[in-house]
């Protein structure tokens, strides 16, 4: 239903009610049980609310619904983590679109993230009062980066590794590397190097009294040294990262993405789409760091793929349409100076 709400609103009707069924496409959307996927759906649901908010923002800008905006991004970002740069690329948006009326438009981009800060606060909280850390929704990252560059990176040459512990498995070039860290035994041998490489390299007292967040960023830490060491091969691993993800859902869901790369193009003075296309890239982003293990890393962000992919469709019909009615034009007046 959001779907087809945000299609209508952004294209039209048609292209609204095929963005669904692209969505409900069987061998597409709900190949890998996403009925079972909760979390996953109810993240969805949350973006879309987000995208919804802001266009009635952009259609009626006022301090109210840009609070309304910034309430649903943070409920969006608890929801769902990988959300998290909504918040600091929407207010952005906001002042570069609208920087004509810089005083209104200052005071509404701050209430965005004021009420969008104000929900995520309470969490935020607990998570510093617990774990000593400063940890905006969840932990996970440094492990998954880690994992995603270091570990994949020592099964392709274990001399990058400083530890003495090495990956259990090896493979010859950084893309075979990443596509075999999908398996789940390897993955499995990946992050039990993971903890063999922690509890060498950490003092066994230190590592004893770290807690769940300090452990995520000692990791994160070890894999932005190793990024800054050797930028050729993690630039080699990000492709083939972002590879994984955009492959994850099939040969229908290369074609989305392909579109919806396109659709992000063609978003040039069509505001909305342009930052649900700025959205959408700092959703990928952390996945050239972090391997798409499953189809749920993908799904959340989907329908927005979907609806950009089909801006792209509308706007190469318009743009194909325009130039037949140009030639007809143009051979009719033709015809007429001859006639003449």
């Amino acid at each position: 239903m959001l779907t087809y709400k945000l299609g209508e609103r952004l294209l039209n009707a048609p292209l609204g009610f095929l963005a669904v069924i692209i969505l409900v496409h069987r061998t597409y959307y709900f190949a890998c049980n996403v009925p079972y996927m909760n979390n996953t759906l109810l993240a969805s649901v949350l973006i879309l609310f987000s995208v919804l908010a802001l266009l009635g923002y952009f259609q009626l800008p006022s301090i109210s619904r840009s609070g309304v905006l910034g309430m649903i991004l943070g409920f969006t970002v608890l929801g769902c983590p990988g959300t998290q740069f909504f918040i600091l690329v929407t207010p952005l948006a906001i002042l570069l679109v609208r920087w004509r009326e810089r005083r209104r438009v200052v005071w509404q981009a701050l209430t965005v993230t004021v009420a969008a800060v104000v929900i995520i606060a309470p969490w935020t909280i607990r998570n510093y009062l617990i774990f000593d850390e400063f940890v905006p929704v969840r932990t996970g990252t440094g492990m998954l980066a880690f994992t995603g560059v270091v570990a994949v990176a020592g099964a392709v040459d274990p001399n990058l590794v400083q530890s003495v512990v090495k990956p259990s498995w090896s493979e010859k070039n950084p893309r075979s590397a990443v596509m075999l860290a999908n398996r789940k035994n390897d993955r499995i041998a990946l992050e039990n190097f993971q903890m063999l490489y922690i509890a060498e390299e950490v003092n066994p007292h230190r590592l004893n009294i770290m807690n769940e967040a300090q452990r995520d960023a000692w990791f994160l830490r070890e894999a932005k040294v190793f990024l800054a060491e050797h930028p050729f091969l993690s630039i080699q691993l990000a492709a083939a990262k972002i590879e994984v993800f955009v492959r994850k859902v099939g040969r229908f869901g290369v074609l989305v993405f392909a579109f919806a790369i396109l659709g992000g193009a063609l978003s040039i003075r069509h505001y909305p789409i342009m930052i649900l296309a700025f959205w959408v890239g700092t959703y990928i982003a952390p996945f050239s760091l972090i391997i798409c293990y499953y189809i749920r890393y993908r799904s959340p962000i989907e329908p927005l793929l979907v609806i950009i992919s089909l801006f792209a469709v509308h706007r190469l019909s318009t743009i194909f349409c325009n130039c037949i009615k140009f030639q007809s034009k143009y051979f009719a007046a033709k015809r007429n100076s001859i006639s003449v």
